[in-house]
């Protein structure tokens, strides 16, 4: 999944630590390189603002899911192309566990408050939560 996400350092002197190691002056662009080594080198040193362990779950799994649908599409290309009764059974498989993922990140997102409000106000049924599925009279179809 893409996006922004505000993060927070648990130890402030690590980014002075990072400057001396470093030979860099104490400058806002020196400081978003520090940053930047220290979230590649060890992400666990930076905390999530404002995202619970739920939402963090939803993020991972909507990030496996993406993953998924594109070796699924992968494999259906090599069904297609050879004819191979393992791609085919592969594809069946990717198919089976896509289906699973989407249900369990359909229910898991439906705990989510903001989401499920949504969900709601937006007259949305099931598991299907896509916009270009409203009803035609619905006032956010005209935005698609």
């Amino acid at each position: 999944m893409t996006g922004l996400c505000s993060l927070r350092l648990g130890d402030l002197k690590a980014v002075s630590e990072v400057r001396r190691n470093n030979g860099l002056r104490k400058t806002d662009e020196n400081d978003v390189k520090a940053l930047r080594q220290m979230f590649y080198e060890a992400p666990d040193l930076f905390q999530p603002l404002y995202a619970s362990s739920l939402e963090l779950e939803v993020r991972a799994l909507a990030e496996l899911w993406v993953e998924m649908a594109g070796i699924k599409k992968m494999v259906k290309h090599t069904r297609t192309v050879t004819a191979s009764p393992l791609a085919a059974e592969a594809h069946k498989v990717l198919q089976r566990y896509a289906d699973r993922l989407t249900t369990r990140i359909h229910e898991k997102v439906m705990e989510l408050p903001l989401y499920s409000m949504a969900v709601e106000r937006l007259g949305l049924k099931g598991g299907d939560t896509s916009i270009y599925h409203l009803p035609r009279h619905h006032p956010l179809q005209n935005i698609v």
